[in-house]
């Protein structure tokens, strides 16, 4: 039996292992979960079926600590959801709204005002035919949004005096 200064001592020695050996770990890991995955899924779907209102209260929690993550995600969700509905394939990469308010410098695509609150937008409309992927999609304020809809882009600038 080992002393509680011996359990320390190993507990320590057992991080400072994994500090030195990062890459094993995560082969060892990758390996484990690649041999078990199925008996975890398993065990997961279990536990969140026994569970069912810790795993509420861990999300209710996440989410609450967590509000712009989980905004984004959900925002990213919906629209992968309609466009495997409409079967126009593809999905959007998890940080996108992120990385295209960067590179929109924080402003509507079509009418350049700052972006406070946003909505994706596909520039070509999943209803003709546009895809659902990171390339076809742009950051709108709510206003230009719904008043593009599902009109061609090149339809809605001219509509908007921005094209001849």
């Amino acid at each position: 039996m080992k002393t509680p200064e011996q359990k320390e001592k190993h507990r320590l020695y057992c991080i400072e292992w994994r500090k030195r050996n990062v890459e094993a770990v995560r082969k060892s890991g990758r390996d484990s979960y690649a041999k078990n995955r199925e008996k975890r899924i398993e065990a997961v779907a279990f536990y969140k079926a026994t569970n069912p209102e810790k795993v509420k209260a861990t999300k209710r929690h996440w989410i609450k600590e967590n509000p712009e993550i989980q905004r984004r995600h959900v925002r990213i969700a919906q629209q992968n959801r309609r466009a495997k509905k409409k079967a126009n394939g593809g999905k959007l990469s998890g940080g996108l709204s992120a990385i295209l308010l960067k590179l929109q410098k924080g402003k509507c695509a079509c009418c350049k005002a700052k972006l406070g609150s946003y909505h994706l937008d596909h520039i070509m409309p999943l209803a003709l035919g546009g895809a659902n992927s990171d390339d076809n999609i742009q950051l709108l304020c709510p206003t230009c949004n719904l008043q593009k809809n599902a009109k061609h882009p090149v339809d809605f600038m001219q509509e908007k005096g921005f094209l001849l």
